[in-house]
């Protein structure tokens, strides 16, 4: 959803229009107010559903061992070359691994990369350098962009935004002295957090095969066996 989908979202919610100007009813209800509870709802939700983790590729490059991160990147989860998990080694074991001192282990000899380390803000790096074209596969967690502007869509992903809406109109509930409705809410709210959470988790495709590659082992075991 656009921002001005959200506030008419809320409107048809809550059976009324959200003013453009605060006004001085403390009834009154604003787009100004509705804004910040849609953006610090959006940042609870990713908070809790660790929605905003995403997967991207990208291939290597024959003796380079430095790659960037895009630029709304935020924290790094995990990273994989060749379909294959490397390991964090940080730069005082890498030395010790290398022998070499202040980074001269990227002017060897290329291999198979087995470690990723960071040593440049927003970019990580692969050792040995890799010495052919793979791909490098990892997964990170991308920035939280407040909206703003009645056109900015929100980075959480769609499935999602309507849950996240469910904050702030408890918000607005709870204004107009809806108590039990507005707690109701904030309880469906963090319930659809939580559930987006274990969604994304069972949704992720490589542990879905490795999943019903592993039953299918089992199956063909048990038939075997038995």
């Amino acid at each position: 959803m656009t921002l001005l989908q959200m506030y008419s979202w809320l409107e048809s919610s809550l059976g009324e229009k959200l003013s453009i100007d605060l006004g001085t009813d403390p009834r009154f209800y604003s787009r100004a107010e509705a804004l910040i509870h849609i953006n610090n709802a959006q940042d609870e939700f990713a908070l809790i559903s660790d929605c905003l983790e995403d997967t991207a590729s990208v291939n290597s490059v024959v003796d380079q061992a430095d790659y960037s991160f895009p630029s709304y990147f935020l924290k790094f989860i995990d990273l994989s070359y060749n379909n294959k998990p490397l390991t964090y080694i940080d730069l005082w074991d890498l030395y010790n691994i290398d022998g070499t001192i202040g980074g001269d282990w990227k002017s060897n000899v290329a291999g198979t990369s087995e470690y990723y380390y960071f040593e440049v803000l927003n970019k990580f790096s692969l050792y040995p350098k890799p010495d052919a074209i793979k791909a490098i596969r990892y997964t990170y967690e991308k920035k939280l962009i407040p909206l703003a502007e009645l056109t900015d869509i929100s980075v959480i992903p769609t499935e999602y935004h309507a849950k996240v809406l469910l904050h702030p109109l408890g918000w607005l509930e709870w204004k107009r002295k809806e108590y039990n409705a507005a707690n109701a809410l904030f309880k469906q709210f963090r319930e659809e957090a939580l559930a987006a959470k274990v969604d994304k988790k069972y949704r992720q495709p490589d542990r879905l095969v490795n999943f019903q590659d592993g039953m299918s082992m089992l199956r063909q075991d048990y038939r075997d066996n038995y």
